[in-house]
Protein backbone atom coordinates (compact mmCIF):
# COMPACT_ATOMS: atom_id res chain seq x y z
CA UNK A 1 0.00 0.00 0.00
CA UNK A 2 1.07 3.59 -0.53
CA UNK A 3 -0.42 5.17 2.58
CA UNK A 4 -0.80 3.78 6.08
CA UNK A 5 -4.32 3.53 7.52
CA UNK A 6 -6.26 1.61 10.15
CA UNK A 7 -9.62 -0.08 10.37
CA UNK A 8 -11.86 -0.49 13.39
CA UNK A 9 -14.29 -3.36 13.82
CA UNK A 10 -16.83 -2.47 16.51
CA UNK A 11 -18.34 -5.94 16.56
CA UNK A 12 -14.96 -7.65 17.05
CA UNK A 13 -13.46 -4.90 19.18
CA UNK A 14 -10.45 -4.99 16.89
CA UNK A 15 -8.17 -2.41 15.33
CA UNK A 16 -6.28 -3.44 12.19
CA UNK A 17 -3.32 -1.29 11.19
CA UNK A 18 -2.10 -1.28 7.60
CA UNK A 19 1.50 -0.04 7.48
CA UNK A 20 2.94 1.25 4.21
CA UNK A 21 6.63 0.62 3.50
CA UNK A 22 9.10 3.43 3.04
CA UNK A 23 8.04 5.67 0.10
CA UNK A 24 9.75 5.65 -3.29
CA UNK A 25 12.42 8.32 -3.78
CA UNK A 26 14.91 7.06 -6.37
CA UNK A 27 14.31 4.27 -8.90
CA UNK A 28 17.69 2.55 -8.99
CA UNK A 29 17.66 -1.17 -8.26
CA UNK A 30 21.14 -1.78 -9.68
CA UNK A 31 22.71 0.18 -6.82
CA UNK A 32 21.19 -2.12 -4.18
CA UNK A 33 21.87 -5.23 -6.28
CA UNK A 34 25.56 -4.36 -6.47
CA UNK A 35 25.61 -3.61 -2.75
CA UNK A 36 24.06 -6.99 -1.87
CA UNK A 37 26.48 -8.78 -4.17
CA UNK A 38 29.40 -7.10 -2.45
CA UNK A 39 28.10 -8.11 0.99
CA UNK A 40 26.79 -11.62 0.40
CA UNK A 41 28.37 -12.90 -2.80
CA UNK A 42 26.95 -16.31 -3.69
CA UNK A 43 24.55 -16.11 -0.72
CA UNK A 44 22.72 -13.08 -2.11
CA UNK A 45 19.77 -15.21 -3.23
CA UNK A 46 18.82 -16.26 0.32
CA UNK A 47 18.98 -12.66 1.55
CA UNK A 48 16.75 -11.44 -1.27
CA UNK A 49 14.24 -14.22 -0.56
CA UNK A 50 14.32 -13.39 3.17
CA UNK A 51 13.67 -9.71 2.42
CA UNK A 52 10.94 -10.59 -0.08
CA UNK A 53 9.04 -12.71 2.47
CA UNK A 54 9.60 -10.10 5.18
CA UNK A 55 8.15 -7.33 3.00
CA UNK A 56 5.18 -9.23 1.57
CA UNK A 57 3.85 -11.37 4.45
CA UNK A 58 2.95 -11.28 8.11
CA UNK A 59 3.01 -14.06 10.71
CA UNK A 60 5.14 -16.31 8.51
CA UNK A 61 8.20 -18.02 9.99
CA UNK A 62 11.59 -16.87 8.74
CA UNK A 63 15.07 -17.97 9.82
CA UNK A 64 16.99 -15.81 12.27
CA UNK A 65 19.79 -13.86 10.60
CA UNK A 66 23.12 -13.97 12.46
CA UNK A 67 25.75 -11.58 11.15
CA UNK A 68 29.35 -11.61 12.36
CA UNK A 69 32.50 -9.80 11.26
CA UNK A 70 34.84 -7.10 12.46
CA UNK A 71 33.92 -3.43 12.60
CA UNK A 72 33.61 -1.59 9.32
CA UNK A 73 32.16 -4.47 7.29
CA UNK A 74 28.73 -2.86 6.78
CA UNK A 75 26.72 -5.03 9.16
CA UNK A 76 24.99 -2.06 10.76
CA UNK A 77 24.47 -0.29 7.44
CA UNK A 78 22.67 -3.27 5.96
CA UNK A 79 20.49 -3.75 9.05
CA UNK A 80 19.60 -0.06 9.14
CA UNK A 81 18.53 -0.28 5.50
CA UNK A 82 16.23 -3.20 6.36
CA UNK A 83 14.87 -1.34 9.38
CA UNK A 84 13.86 1.60 7.18
CA UNK A 85 11.42 -0.54 5.21
CA UNK A 86 8.87 -0.53 8.07
CA UNK A 87 10.38 1.92 10.59
CA UNK A 88 7.37 1.86 12.94
CA UNK A 89 7.55 -1.93 13.25
CA UNK A 90 11.24 -2.12 14.13
CA UNK A 91 13.23 -1.90 17.35
CA UNK A 92 16.74 -2.35 18.71
CA UNK A 93 17.15 -4.53 21.77
CA UNK A 94 20.08 -5.43 24.01
CA UNK A 95 18.81 -8.85 25.01
CA UNK A 96 16.22 -11.43 24.15
CA UNK A 97 15.21 -12.71 27.53
CA UNK A 98 14.09 -10.56 30.40
CA UNK A 99 11.11 -9.85 32.60
CA UNK A 100 9.68 -7.32 30.13
CA UNK A 101 9.44 -7.92 26.38
CA UNK A 102 7.70 -5.01 24.60
CA UNK A 103 9.61 -5.91 21.42
CA UNK A 104 7.39 -8.98 21.03
CA UNK A 105 4.87 -6.79 19.20
CA UNK A 106 7.34 -5.73 16.51
CA UNK A 107 7.94 -7.11 13.02
CA UNK A 108 11.75 -6.82 13.21
CA UNK A 109 13.98 -6.87 16.28
CA UNK A 110 17.74 -6.36 16.03
CA UNK A 111 20.08 -7.51 18.78
CA UNK A 112 23.51 -5.86 18.60
CA UNK A 113 26.34 -7.56 20.53
CA UNK A 114 24.03 -9.47 22.84
CA UNK A 115 25.57 -11.32 25.75
CA UNK A 116 25.97 -15.04 25.17
CA UNK A 117 23.65 -16.25 27.92
CA UNK A 118 23.65 -19.92 27.06
CA UNK A 119 20.65 -22.19 27.02
CA UNK A 120 18.08 -19.67 28.27
CA UNK A 121 18.86 -17.40 25.34
CA UNK A 122 18.79 -20.33 22.91
CA UNK A 123 15.37 -21.41 24.18
CA UNK A 124 14.09 -17.86 23.64
CA UNK A 125 15.39 -17.92 20.06
CA UNK A 126 13.53 -21.15 19.44
CA UNK A 127 10.38 -19.67 20.94
CA UNK A 128 10.43 -16.70 18.58
CA UNK A 129 11.08 -18.99 15.62
CA UNK A 130 8.47 -21.60 16.43
CA UNK A 131 5.56 -20.24 18.45
CA UNK A 132 2.48 -18.81 16.76
CA UNK A 133 1.61 -16.59 19.75
CA UNK A 134 3.74 -14.74 22.32
CA UNK A 135 2.93 -13.36 25.75
CA UNK A 136 3.72 -9.65 25.99
CA UNK A 137 4.75 -8.23 29.34
CA UNK A 138 5.06 -4.46 29.69
CA UNK A 139 5.64 -2.41 32.78
CA UNK A 140 2.51 -1.52 34.73
CA UNK A 141 0.27 -3.52 32.38
CA UNK A 142 -1.23 -7.01 32.66
CA UNK A 143 0.22 -9.62 30.32
CA UNK A 144 -1.58 -10.21 27.04
CA UNK A 145 -1.12 -12.43 24.02
CA UNK A 146 -0.26 -11.37 20.46
CA UNK A 147 0.25 -13.26 17.25
CA UNK A 148 3.96 -13.81 16.69
CA UNK A 149 5.23 -11.60 13.87
CA UNK A 150 8.79 -11.12 15.15
CA UNK A 151 11.79 -11.55 12.87
CA UNK A 152 15.25 -11.44 14.44
CA UNK A 153 18.64 -10.20 13.28
CA UNK A 154 21.61 -10.71 15.61
CA UNK A 155 24.88 -8.83 15.02
CA UNK A 156 28.21 -9.50 16.68
CA UNK A 157 31.92 -8.96 16.12
CA UNK A 158 32.41 -12.38 17.71
CA UNK A 159 32.10 -15.51 15.55
CA UNK A 160 30.32 -17.28 18.44
CA UNK A 161 27.52 -14.73 18.57
CA UNK A 162 25.09 -16.95 20.48
CA UNK A 163 24.95 -20.27 22.26
CA UNK A 164 23.38 -23.16 20.32
CA UNK A 165 22.83 -26.83 21.11
CA UNK A 166 25.48 -28.84 19.26
CA UNK A 167 23.17 -31.85 19.00
CA UNK A 168 20.65 -29.72 17.08
CA UNK A 169 23.03 -28.75 14.28
CA UNK A 170 20.97 -28.55 11.06
CA UNK A 171 21.36 -31.18 8.37
CA UNK A 172 18.65 -30.01 5.97
CA UNK A 173 18.45 -26.61 4.28
CA UNK A 174 14.67 -26.87 4.37
CA UNK A 175 14.71 -27.12 8.17
CA UNK A 176 17.44 -24.64 9.08
CA UNK A 177 16.56 -22.06 11.74
CA UNK A 178 19.61 -19.82 11.22
CA UNK A 179 21.33 -18.07 8.35
CA UNK A 180 24.83 -17.34 9.63
CA UNK A 181 27.05 -15.06 7.54
CA UNK A 182 30.40 -13.48 8.26
CA UNK A 183 30.86 -10.08 6.67
CA UNK A 184 34.20 -9.42 5.00
CA UNK A 185 36.00 -6.15 4.45
CA UNK A 186 34.50 -4.32 1.47
CA UNK A 187 36.63 -4.12 -1.66
CA UNK A 188 35.87 -0.46 -2.21
CA UNK A 189 36.48 2.92 -0.66
CA UNK A 190 34.25 3.95 2.22
CA UNK A 191 31.31 6.01 1.00
CA UNK A 192 30.14 8.35 3.78
CA UNK A 193 26.81 8.79 1.98
CA UNK A 194 26.15 5.06 1.50
CA UNK A 195 23.40 4.88 4.13
CA UNK A 196 21.38 7.70 2.62
CA UNK A 197 21.81 6.31 -0.90
CA UNK A 198 20.45 2.95 0.25
CA UNK A 199 17.58 4.55 2.20
CA UNK A 200 16.54 6.57 -0.86
CA UNK A 201 16.45 3.47 -3.10
CA UNK A 202 15.01 0.75 -0.87
CA UNK A 203 11.38 1.88 -1.30
CA UNK A 204 11.41 1.23 -5.04
CA UNK A 205 13.43 -1.97 -4.61
CA UNK A 206 10.80 -3.35 -2.21
CA UNK A 207 7.92 -2.67 -4.61
CA UNK A 208 9.63 -4.00 -7.74
CA UNK A 209 12.54 -6.45 -7.41
CA UNK A 210 11.53 -7.96 -4.06
CA UNK A 211 7.91 -8.37 -5.22
CA UNK A 212 9.18 -10.25 -8.28
CA UNK A 213 11.36 -12.45 -6.07
CA UNK A 214 8.44 -13.12 -3.72
CA UNK A 215 6.18 -14.24 -6.56
CA UNK A 216 8.82 -16.80 -7.63
CA UNK A 217 9.37 -18.42 -4.18
CA UNK A 218 8.12 -21.95 -3.58
CA UNK A 219 7.29 -22.36 0.10
CA UNK A 220 6.62 -26.08 -0.21
CA UNK A 221 8.61 -28.18 2.27
CA UNK A 222 10.41 -25.23 3.89
CA UNK A 223 9.87 -24.98 7.62
CA UNK A 224 11.09 -21.38 7.71
CA UNK A 225 9.54 -20.23 4.40
CA UNK A 226 12.75 -20.42 2.37
CA UNK A 227 15.60 -22.84 1.87
CA UNK A 228 18.45 -21.72 4.13
CA UNK A 229 22.02 -22.77 3.23
CA UNK A 230 24.09 -24.32 6.03
CA UNK A 231 27.13 -22.08 5.82
CA UNK A 232 30.62 -22.87 7.11
CA UNK A 233 30.10 -20.15 9.71
CA UNK A 234 26.99 -21.94 10.96
CA UNK A 235 28.81 -25.26 11.15
CA UNK A 236 31.55 -23.66 13.25
CA UNK A 237 28.97 -21.97 15.47
CA UNK A 238 27.44 -25.32 16.37
CA UNK A 239 30.80 -27.09 16.69
CA UNK A 240 32.30 -24.46 18.99
CA UNK A 241 29.25 -23.80 21.15
CA UNK A 242 29.85 -25.58 24.43
CA UNK A 243 29.10 -25.14 28.12
CA UNK A 244 31.43 -26.07 30.98
CA UNK A 245 29.31 -29.15 31.69
CA UNK A 246 29.51 -30.24 28.05
CA UNK A 247 33.26 -29.67 28.06
CA UNK A 248 33.73 -32.00 31.02
CA UNK A 249 31.35 -34.52 29.48
CA UNK A 250 33.39 -34.46 26.28
CA UNK A 251 36.53 -35.13 28.29
CA UNK A 252 34.89 -38.10 29.98
CA UNK A 253 33.80 -39.45 26.60
CA UNK A 254 37.29 -39.05 25.17
CA UNK A 255 38.87 -40.66 28.23
CA UNK A 256 36.66 -43.73 27.89
CA UNK A 257 37.48 -44.06 24.19
CA UNK A 258 41.18 -44.05 25.08
CA UNK A 259 40.76 -46.62 27.86
CA UNK A 260 38.46 -49.04 26.04
CA UNK A 261 41.40 -50.73 24.29
CA UNK A 262 43.50 -50.87 27.45
CA UNK A 263 43.12 -54.29 29.20
CA UNK A 264 44.33 -52.82 32.49
CA UNK A 265 41.42 -50.37 32.58
CA UNK A 266 39.44 -51.30 35.70
CA UNK A 267 36.00 -51.14 34.09
CA UNK A 268 36.82 -52.47 30.62
CA UNK A 269 34.64 -55.60 30.91
CA UNK A 270 31.67 -53.59 32.15
CA UNK A 271 31.98 -51.09 29.32
CA UNK A 272 32.30 -53.82 26.70
CA UNK A 273 29.06 -55.29 28.07
CA UNK A 274 27.32 -51.90 27.76
CA UNK A 275 27.50 -50.63 31.36
CA UNK A 276 29.31 -47.67 32.89
CA UNK A 277 29.86 -47.96 36.67
CA UNK A 278 29.18 -44.96 38.89
CA UNK A 279 32.75 -45.16 40.16
CA UNK A 280 33.98 -44.16 36.71
CA UNK A 281 32.77 -40.65 37.55
CA UNK A 282 33.88 -40.54 41.18
CA UNK A 283 37.47 -41.62 40.49
CA UNK A 284 38.26 -38.38 38.69
CA UNK A 285 38.27 -34.78 39.83
CA UNK A 286 35.58 -32.71 38.12
CA UNK A 287 34.44 -29.14 38.69
CA UNK A 288 30.87 -30.05 37.77
CA UNK A 289 28.83 -32.25 40.16
CA UNK A 290 28.60 -35.86 39.01
CA UNK A 291 24.83 -35.88 38.69
CA UNK A 292 24.95 -32.97 36.22
CA UNK A 293 27.52 -34.75 34.07
CA UNK A 294 25.37 -37.89 34.03
CA UNK A 295 22.28 -35.88 33.16
CA UNK A 296 24.15 -34.20 30.29
CA UNK A 297 25.34 -37.55 28.92
CA UNK A 298 21.76 -38.82 29.05
CA UNK A 299 20.41 -35.71 27.37
CA UNK A 300 22.95 -36.03 24.56
CA UNK A 301 22.17 -39.69 24.04
CA UNK A 302 25.37 -41.28 25.40
CA UNK A 303 23.70 -42.92 28.39
CA UNK A 304 20.22 -44.37 28.46
CA UNK A 305 17.70 -42.42 30.50
CA UNK A 306 17.42 -45.02 33.24
CA UNK A 307 18.53 -44.97 36.85
CA UNK A 308 21.71 -46.78 37.83
CA UNK A 309 21.40 -50.33 39.11
CA UNK A 310 23.45 -53.49 39.74
CA UNK A 311 23.08 -54.85 36.23
CA UNK A 312 26.32 -56.77 35.64
CA UNK A 313 28.96 -58.64 37.59
CA UNK A 314 32.66 -59.26 36.89
CA UNK A 315 35.07 -61.05 39.26
CA UNK A 316 32.64 -60.72 42.14
CA UNK A 317 32.10 -57.01 41.55
CA UNK A 318 28.55 -55.85 40.89
CA UNK A 319 28.65 -52.04 41.07
CA UNK A 320 25.82 -49.66 40.39
CA UNK A 321 26.04 -48.74 36.71
CA UNK A 322 24.32 -46.80 33.95
CA UNK A 323 23.42 -48.36 30.62
CA UNK A 324 25.50 -47.11 27.70
CA UNK A 325 23.43 -46.09 24.68
CA UNK A 326 23.68 -47.83 21.30
CA UNK A 327 25.10 -44.59 19.91
CA UNK A 328 28.05 -44.58 22.30
CA UNK A 329 28.57 -48.36 22.06
CA UNK A 330 28.88 -48.03 18.28
CA UNK A 331 31.67 -45.47 18.76
CA UNK A 332 33.43 -47.63 21.36
CA UNK A 333 33.16 -50.78 19.23
CA UNK A 334 34.63 -48.91 16.28
CA UNK A 335 37.53 -47.84 18.49
CA UNK A 336 38.12 -51.40 19.74
CA UNK A 337 38.10 -52.82 16.22
CA UNK A 338 40.59 -50.25 14.98
CA UNK A 339 43.13 -50.53 17.83
CA UNK A 340 45.61 -53.13 19.12
CA UNK A 341 46.30 -53.36 22.82
CA UNK A 342 50.05 -53.20 22.24
CA UNK A 343 49.82 -50.00 20.22
CA UNK A 344 47.32 -47.91 22.12
CA UNK A 345 48.25 -44.27 21.73
CA UNK A 346 48.63 -42.58 25.08
CA UNK A 347 47.38 -39.00 25.46
CA UNK A 348 49.97 -36.28 25.89
CA UNK A 349 48.32 -35.20 29.12
CA UNK A 350 45.64 -36.81 31.26
CA UNK A 351 42.24 -35.27 30.83
CA UNK A 352 41.57 -35.86 34.52
CA UNK A 353 43.74 -36.23 37.62
CA UNK A 354 42.88 -39.42 39.53
CA UNK A 355 42.04 -38.83 43.15
CA UNK A 356 43.84 -42.07 44.07
CA UNK A 357 46.94 -43.33 42.26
Amino acid sequence: IDTSFYECSINLGLFTAHIAPVPVKIKDNDFIENYLTELFGTQKKVIKEWLAVYCNTNYRKLPHLIFTGVRGTSKSTFVEMVSRIFPNLFSWSKELEGHFNPDAEKKLVVIDECDNKGKIQYQTLKKYAGQSFIQVNKKYLPQYQVQNNVNLIIMSNDDEAIYVEREEAPTDEKNNQFFVHKFKQLNCEIDPELREKLFDRIGYYVRTELKTVFDSISFKGNRYSISVPITEEEKLLFQNSITEIESESDSLIAKLVINISNPSFEWVEFVKAGYLPNDYFTNYFMKTPKHKIIKDLQRRGYLKKEKSDRYFQVNGKRPYSYKISDKWMAELNKEMQGCFVSSVAQPQADLFVPLVN
